[in-house]
């Protein structure tokens, strides 16, 4: 309102200013009107006349003098006039201009606060298992357009702090033995070009569509090793992995596949191109998990041996830092 008002009041003295300059041409018409009609010789009159009216006029001036000054005096107060009214006409458009901008943004505002969601905070009783931990959890739930939001508090009541959130890496770790593990200490092995070459192996991930099985499972990510000793087969096959140093321990599901013969195999272990050890694996098991230590090698040789023709599967490989 006041941006307005000050407009208005800008304009109306604009408009009286423009009023008083062009009643200086009343009275120039007036001694004109009122001396040539009835005594043109009265040209010292005229002089004497126009400098009562007009301060830039001299009564020691010629009459063409005081002519000349009314006529230069008459055309600056035009110049003037113009040069009021274009400001008036640009004050008035800036004006609008600002109004229009200010319009627009209450308009955004007030459609930014329509999207806006409902939300409530709840602070509920904590009932685990049937028995009552908690009367009153304050502000421990979260309701956002009938999505519900937990809070940690709650969370680790129930999970025993397995829930932790860091805000400087905007990260949130689940820790399922509770322990304060606050950093990234492992990664898929499928995040890393670790697993790079071999022999009677092959991979599988969930964006070729492909599957194998082990037990009654079916994976769509991990990968085989297989023997193959038949008459045109490679043999032994295995994995070959570039740790680079990285990793303490590679761990995983391993299991014959529901493919081939049913055969007893060894999987052995090479580090650094050295024999480390081995395990006897089962054809009529279900996946086991096994973990390896690494022991911060720079390469891993996995070998299968032992079948004739015989495949067997690793899952949810996972490589620990």
């Amino acid at each position: 309102m006041s941006s307005t008002n000050s407009n208005t009041n800008s304009n109306s003295t604009n408009k009286e200013i423009i009023w008083k300059v062009a009643g200086v041409i009343v009275p120039i018409l007036c001694v004109f009107l009122t001396y040539f009609l009835t005594n043109s010789s009265a040209q010292a009159t005229i002089v004497e006349r126009l400098s009562t009216y007009f301060d830039f006029v001299d009564e020691s001036m010629s009459y063409e003098q005081a002519l000349q000054a009314v006529y230069e005096e008459s055309q600056r107060k035009d110049e003037l006039i113009e040069t009021l009214n274009k400001q008036i006409n640009t004050t008035t458009q800036d004006n609008n201009k600002k109004i229009n901008e200010l319009n627009e943004q209450i308009s955004n505002l007030q459609k930014q606060l329509s999207n806006t969601p409902e939300f409530e905070f709840k602070n509920p009783a904590l009932i685990s298992d049937g028995l009552k931990i908690q009367d009153s959890i304050n502000k421990s739930v979260l309701v956002i357009d009938n999505s519900v939001y937990y809070s940690e508090n709650i969370l680790n009541s129930v999970l025993k702090n397995r829930f932790s959130f860091d805000s400087n890496q905007n990260i949130v770790f689940y820790n399922a033995n509770g322990k304060n593990v606050s950093s990234e200490t492992k990664v898929d092995l499928f995040s890393t070009k670790v697993l790079y070459d071999g022999t009677c192996y092959g991979t599988y991930l969930p964006s070729e569509g492909r599957t194998f099985s082990m037990g009654s499972s079916t994976y769509n990510k991990g990968f085989v090793i297989y023997d193959d000793h038949s008459l045109f087969g490679e043999g032994d096959g295995y994995a070959l992995f570039d740790l680079q140093g990285k990793y303490s321990k590679i761990a995983f599901d391993v299991g014959r596949t529901n493919e081939y013969e049913k055969q007893d195999v060894f999987l052995k272990v090479y580090l650094n191109n050295e024999y480390v050890e081995e395990y006897s694996l089962d054809a009529e098991s279900p996946p086991v998990p096994l973990e390896i230590d690494l022991n911060y090698a720079n390469n891993l040789k996995l070998e299968i041996t032992g079948g004739g023709r015989v495949k067997y599967g690793f899952a949810n490989v996972i490589l620990s830092y």
